[in-house]
Formats: structure tokens, C-alpha cells, sequence
């Protein structure tokens, strides 16, 4: 004779989780507890689709390395078949105007967000080479040039 326990006020104080196949299972299952726990077969997946979610997420995070901040342009030796952003676009048209890379290259540093240091004998550059502020500028670089007569898409052609 089968004695069939009814465990309905049981069921009511159980918290159920998700289990490691997504269903919704009682939290003892799951608690790293017992031969049967279902927190071995969770730990269990297949190690390389871990440790790839793993590399994605420190990516994620940025540990390990900076992954927030561009690559540093060389606006000296930009050539205008590289310019990408608008502070690229910048350094080449003051490049090209000016004739002298080294104002191409304040102008890219600049129109990228850049600022001089503190000891006031370098610029450095800023981390927003595309942002509205890098556009607003290339445009008031590129008014200038207009009214000293000189045309800035000119530095595009071959």
C-alpha cells in the first residue's frame, strides 16, 4: 500500500528558480546539496562556451585593458584618405590650407575634445573624435579657411 503524503502546504513555502535546462524547479534542487542537485549539471556546460562569455564579459567591463577610449590618431602623418572622424578630417584640411602638420595636428587634438597640458607645453587629445563638439569645429575650421580663400575639400582630391 502506496501512503500518498499531500504536500500542498509544503509547496507554498518553497521558492522556486530556474534550473540549469531554464524550467522552474524548487531551490533545494539547486543548492550545490545532495547526489542528485541539479547545481553540478549547471556547472557542467561546456567549458569553452564559459570562458568565451567569460572573455566577453571582462570586454564588457574593460578588464584587463581601457576598451572605452578610441585609438590614439597620429594627426601629424594623417594622410586624407584615412580620415575617419571629424577630428581626423580636421587635422587634414589645416594640413592642407596651412601647409604645416604640425597645426594639422593641434587641430585634429583640438576638435577631438583635446586640451593643453599642465605644464603647458604639450596638447594632448581627447577621447571624442566624432562627437557634435568635433563637428561644430571642423565646420568653424573650415569657414576660416573659406574666407582666407582657400577651399579644405580640395585636401580629399588626388
Amino acid at each position: 500500500m502506496a501512503y500518498k503524503m499531500s504536500n500542498a502546504p509544503l509547496q507554498a513555502k518553497l521558492e522556486m528558480v530556474k534550473g540549469p535546462k531554464g524550467e522552474m524547479v524548487p531551490e533545494y534542487a539547486v543548492d550545490g546539496k545532495g547526489s542528485n542537485d541539479m547545481a553540478a549539471a549547471k556547472m557542467m556546460k561546456n567549458p569553452v562556451t564559459k570562458m568565451a562569455k567569460s572573455m566577453a564579459y571582462a570586454s564588457y567591463k574593460g578588464i584587463g585593458k581601457k576598451v572605452t577610449d578610441p585609438p590614439k590618431q597620429d594627426y601629424l602623418h594623417l594622410k586624407p584618405k584615412d580620415a575617419r572622424t571629424y577630428a581626423d578630417s580636421a587635422a587634414v584640411e589645416v594640413t592642407f590650407t596651412t601647409g604645416n602638420p604640425s597645426m594639422g595636428e593641434i587641430a585634429g587634438k583640438a576638435a577631438s575634445g583635446g586640451k593643453i597640458s599642465r605644464d603647458g607645453k604639450r596638447f594632448e587629445q581627447g577621447r571624442t573624435p566624432n562627437s557634435p563638439e568635433a563637428k561644430e569645429t571642423l565646420q568653424g575650421l573650415r569657414n576660416i579657411a573659406t574666407k582666407s580663400g582657400k577651399n579644405p575639400m580640395d585636401a580629399y582630391k588626388n
